[in-house]
């Protein structure tokens, strides 16, 4: 008999051939329904996407200004958990469950541009520095090296942003030190962009905190 395949209520848009009989009960035709279901799949997808995604960026923030700095700092990297890896915005829905905002993207890998912002954050409030991010300084001694390794960085069920790990700073002639990075920020609102601007404040704060282990 044919078998109608419906899509969200719609009418009919397709039929897959069943045969009965035999003890081996109805034999499908595979090919034919695999397409078909194939093709379903593909025009929802294609209906839910938009071909145009909000791309977002964080931003510098100012922060104290320390006189007194290394000559050359150089922020050489930054981990960030694997599951925000990703071009969607990711968020906490629980302690166990993960959102992708599916039409708000990072307009660069988070990683670099986390990188990238917290050397331009470091450089506000440290001005009598020199201060360059990632491994692109051939033969530049450094006075100072920065290495990062956040365990979360998103926002939280309750609508704030947490930045949480550590920055291992190591200064020449200086022991190297680990400083534990521990940031709430409220996010002021329910939108990405409110999420967004409160990562850039998380960032800015983290900055404040390696800033402060930067000065004599």
């Amino acid at each position: 008999m044919n078998l109608p395949i419906q899509v969200n209520g719609a009418a009919p848009v397709a039929y897959a051939k069943v045969k009965t009989g035999g003890l081996g009960g109805p034999a499908r035709s595979t090919q034919s329904f695999s397409w078909l279901m194939a093709f379903s799949i593909a025009w929802l997808l294609a209906g839910c996407a938009s071909p145009n995604p909000n791309l977002y960026t964080l931003a510098p923030s100012p922060g104290a200004v320390h006189t007194v700095a290394p000559s050359v700092v150089v922020v050489r990297t930054i981990a960030i958990p694997r599951y925000m890896e990703r071009e969607e915005i990711v968020r906490s829905a629980s302690a166990d469950r993960l959102v992708a905002a599916s039409n708000d993207w990072w307009a660069e890998p988070l990683a670099a541009m986390t990188r990238r912002v917290l050397a331009e954050d470091l450089a506000q409030r440290l001005p009598a520095a020199k201060v360059l991010a990632g491994d692109g300084v051939i033969g530049l001694q450094p006075d100072a090296e920065i290495e990062v390794t956040l365990e979360q960085f998103d926002r939280d069920p309750n609508g704030a942003i947490i930045l949480a790990g550590f920055a291992a700073i190591q200064t020449k002639g200086v022991p190297q030190s680990l400083v534990r990075l521990a940031v709430t920020v409220p996010a002021g609102g329910r939108t990405t962009g409110d999420e967004v601007t409160a990562m850039s404040a998380a960032l800015a704060q983290a900055a404040d905190m390696i800033a402060q282990h930067l000065t004599p």
